[in-house]
C-alpha cells in the first residue's frame, strides 16, 4: 500500500500513481493512460482487501476500507462508469481533498478510532511485531510536520520516547580548521629557464639602455678632444 488514510470521513487506500502529462480513460473494467491498459484497478482493489482483512482480524468486526487510485500530472482524466458503480475512485491529485471531506463512512467514529490503534500496531500488518517500532516512526514523522510548517499537531501522535542527551563536540569553524591543519614544509622551487623569447627581449631592452648612453660618452670624449686640440694650437 502506498498511503493507508484513516479519519472521521472513513478508511482509505490510496494508491499514487504519476502519469507525468498523460491522457487517463477509465471504464467499466479497465483503465488507460495514453490509450495503453495499465492494471491500476485491480491493484487497489486487492490492497483495500487486503487492508480491510487485516484490520477485521485485528479488531474482530468487519471494517470497511475504501480503494483509490490517485493520478499525479496527469493532462486529462475522464472517468466513464457510473459514480454508483465504482468499487474503485480514480481521482487526481488536485481534487483528493474535496473528495475525502465529502465521503460519508459507514463506520462509527468508535469503530475508526478502534481501527486507527489497530493500524498503529505493528502486528497488524508484520509476522514480526517489531519489524516497525512505531515510537521510533512517530519522531520522525513529528519532525517531517515541524519542517513543513503551519500543520497542527495530530491527535493520534504518539508521545516520543524520551531521548538521552548526547554531548557533542563543538563544530570547527572553516578557518579554525585550517589554522590548526598541518602544514607541508615550503620546498624552494627551481627557477624557470628563460625562453628564447624572453632573451631576445631583455637583450632589447638593455641595448636600449645601453647606446644612449654610449652616444652621449663618445660625444663628451669627442668634445674634450677637440678642446684639448684647439688649446694647444
Amino acid at each position: 500500500m502506498d498511503h493507508l488514510l484513516i479519519g472521521p470521513n472513513g478508511i482509505f487506500v490510496l494508491n499514487t500513481k504519476r502519469h507525468l502529462d498523460a491522457r487517463v480513460w477509465v471504464g467499466d473494467h479497465v483503465m488507460r493512460v495514453n490509450g495503453n491498459n495499465v492494471n491500476h484497478l485491480a491493484a487497489a482493489r486487492s490492497e483495500a482487501t487486503n487492508a480491510s482483512r487485516r484490520l477485521s482480524a485485528k479488531l474482530g468486526f468487519p471494517v470497511t476500507v475504501h480503494s483509490a487510485i490517485v493520478t499525479v500530472g496527469e493532462r486529462s482524466l475522464k472517468d466513464a462508469r457510473d459514480p454508483s458503480a465504482r468499487a474503485t475512485e480514480v481521482v487526481s491529485s488536485h481534487d483528493l481533498i474535496d473528495w475525502i471531506r465529502d465521503y460519508v463512512s459507514p463506520m462509527s467514529p468508535t469503530s475508526l478510532e478502534l481501527a486507527r490503534l489497530a493500524a498503529e500496531e505493528p502486528e497488524t500488518w508484520h509476522v514480526d511485531r517489531h519489524a516497525a517500532d512505531t515510537l521510533r516512526v512517530m519522531p520522525r514523522f513529528q519532525r517531517l510536520r515541524s519542517d513543513v510548517g503551519d500543520q497542527p499537531p495530530s491527535p493520534y501522535a504518539r508521545e516520543a520516547a524520551p531521548r538521552v542527551a548526547t554531548r557533542r563536540r563543538p563544530a570547527r569553524s572553516p578557518a579554525t580548521a585550517r589554522s590548526t591543519a598541518p602544514r607541508r614544509p615550503a620546498t624552494a622551487r627551481k627557477p624557470r629557464p628563460a625562453s628564447r623569447f624572453e632573451k631576445v627581449v631583455k637583450a632589447l631592452v638593455v641595448g636600449l639602455f645601453l647606446i644612449p648612453m654610449a652616444l652621449v660618452v663618445g660625444i663628451i670624449l669627442l668634445t674634450e678632444l677637440v678642446a684639448l686640440a684647439a688649446s694647444s694650437l
